[in-house]
């Protein structure tokens, strides 16, 4: 089964408010092996944003519409303000076909992993070796869990602003042992 990586962000960095401050770093960060951007909800604060990086990256957005359901939305600006307005080929998406990339095990059928955009190139690598051999992507499952497990918060969007390369501090110890994983596997699987 072939999976569609849709890559989120934490609400702080695209938050209208702060939007300034990370728009310049979000656009040159690299999403190009991601299918589409996932937004929790689209509202007229953040949508201005939300449609600026849909079309800079050039991805459809998947958001949350009902409690059961998400849209994958083309989006197309809107004549009169800019504002994003949806294209005729939208696609409905049920809950089940969906599910946050720390909870695949690679067992699931589903269509659409979430992903942290800190994970991201992490995650194209365990799909392409998913793909390639499900036994050895549960291995690195295996090994990655514990991993996620002493992350917090804190530490993905930590992650994710070295990524962008707004924060050139030293790492924790935890995110090292994130980082380090992710070196390995991405250097061995990346583009399989």
């Amino acid at each position: 089964m072939s999976h569609s990586l849709a890559v989120s962000f934490p609400s702080s960095i695209v938050n209208p408010s702060h939007a300034h401050q990370h728009d310049s770093q979000l656009l040159q960060l690299d999403i190009s092996e991601s299918d589409a951007i996932f937004v929790a909800a689209l509202n007229s604060q953040t949508g201005a944003q939300w449609l600026r990086l849909s079309q800079h990256w050039r991805k459809p957005l998947l958001v949350q519409e009902t409690e059961h359901g998400y849209r994958l939305h083309h989006l197309v600006p809107s004549a009169s303000r800019g504002t994003p307005t949806s294209a005729n080929d939208d696609e409905r998406i049920q809950q089940q076909q969906l599910l946050p990339f720390e909870q695949w095990d690679g067992e699931q059928p589903v269509l659409w992993l979430v992903v942290p955009a800190f994970m991201l190139p992490l995650a194209r690598a365990l799909v392409s070796i998913h793909r390639l051999d499900p036994y050895l992507s549960r291995h690195y499952f295996r090994q990655l869990t514990p991993i996620l497990s002493h992350l917090t918060g804190v530490d993905h969007e930590a992650l994710l602003m070295q990524a962008l390369g707004a924060e050139s501090g030293l790492l924790t110890e935890r995110q090292q042992a994130y980082r380090q994983f992710e070196k390995k596997l991405v250097r061995q699987y990346r583009g399989h």
